[in-house]
């Protein structure tokens, strides 16, 4: 067994690893001497999600709380369950609204069941509901940020949950249950985030954002009124 020198592991880490190549993770993962294997994807990427479909038609279980998936487009999240389907795979993503609740589980149960779904209602953000509640003026809205993300309660980039787009997927997740064809275009949302830091670094976003001053949903300068 190998063990690792907690002392020097960055730069171990800087001099064994690999990039990542979800591909040849999977055949890795996959082999022929194991009877199952099971993906557990803790991510928030698009690319990860995008391979969910081919592993799921391998045979292949996936776990994960990433919501890309289950929200992107209404064509690609059909061919997922198909092929989960067809292979008879397990995918689990209760943890993709609610934090792990058994939300999901409860709409699908209903529908099983035969009822019919009015209306849901709830604080779809946590993040949003941590930031609004703590924030009274006394500190300023981007460092409460900085300080949520450091703890793990925002999304890997916070504009996620700032722009509203955590909110319209779990829209679009919980819809999807309920048996609507829905598209993320079908969720209006009314983002936080200024047009000049949306397709930044999340570093340099939260650099910036330290610069200006909120109000309601527009920043404006330290300088201005």
């Amino acid at each position: 067994m190998r063990s690792i020198d907690l002392g020097h592991w960055r730069e171990r880490l800087a001099r064994d690893a690999v990039a990542a190549d979800p591909e040849a993770f999977a055949q890795f993962v996959h082999a022929d001497h194991l009877p199952h294997a099971v993906m557990l994807d803790c991510t928030a990427s698009n690319e990860v999600a995008s391979h969910y479909r081919e592993w799921l038609a391998d045979g292949m279980h996936v776990v994960t709380p990433n919501k890309k998936a289950n929200s992107g487009e209404l064509a690609g999240y059909r061919a997922l369950r198909d092929a989960r389907r067809a292979a008879g795979s397990h995918y689990l993503y209760e943890t993709t609204v609610g934090a792990g609740l058994p939300i999901i589980q409860t709409l699908r149960d209903l529908r099983d069941t035969g009822d019919e779904i009015i209306s849901i209602e709830g604080i779809l953000s946590g993040t949003l509901a941590y930031l609004f509640n703590v924030f009274d003026g006394s500190m300023p809205f981007s460092r409460i940020v900085r300080e949520a993300k450091a703890r793990g309660y925002t999304e890997p980039d916070p504009r996620d949950d700032l722009s509203g787009m955590d909110v319209a997927r779990k829209l679009i997740i919980l819809g999807r249950e309920m048996g609507l064809g829905l598209e993320l275009a079908d969720v209006a949302v009314e983002s936080l985030v200024p047009p000049a830091l949306a397709q930044c670094s999340i570093e340099e976003f939260l650099g910036a954002s330290e610069r200006v001053r909120w109000r309601h949903a527009d920043p404006v300068s330290e300088g201005e009124g």
